[in-house]
């Protein structure tokens, strides 16, 4: 966003058309990810199941896709807040 990586939104469409992620590198915790509703459950990971009320399960689950790899290439560990 302001070109140094410390805050990163990524376009993540599929639960509405607008869906975004945003990255945040904070100096004393390391990055964090708020993906607002990109996951509702769980068993939505390991099921590879979205809801039927998404705008696009298509658009949902490429854009899991590329989060979870932005994800892996920055070496985050997997948290659920559920």
């Amino acid at each position: 966003m302001f070109g140094d990586g410390k805050v990163i939104i990524k376009s993540a469409p599929g639960h509405t058309q607008g869906h975004q992620v945003l990255y945040v590198k904070l100096a004393k915790t390391g990055g964090v990810v708020l993906s607002g509703d990109l996951y509702h459950y769980p068993a939505e990971k390991t099921l590879d199941r979205t809801p039927t009320f998404d705008f696009s399960p298509e658009q949902t689950r490429t854009s899991r896709k590329e989060v979870d790899a932005f994800l892996k290439e920055n070496k985050f560990a997997a948290v659920d807040s559920a």
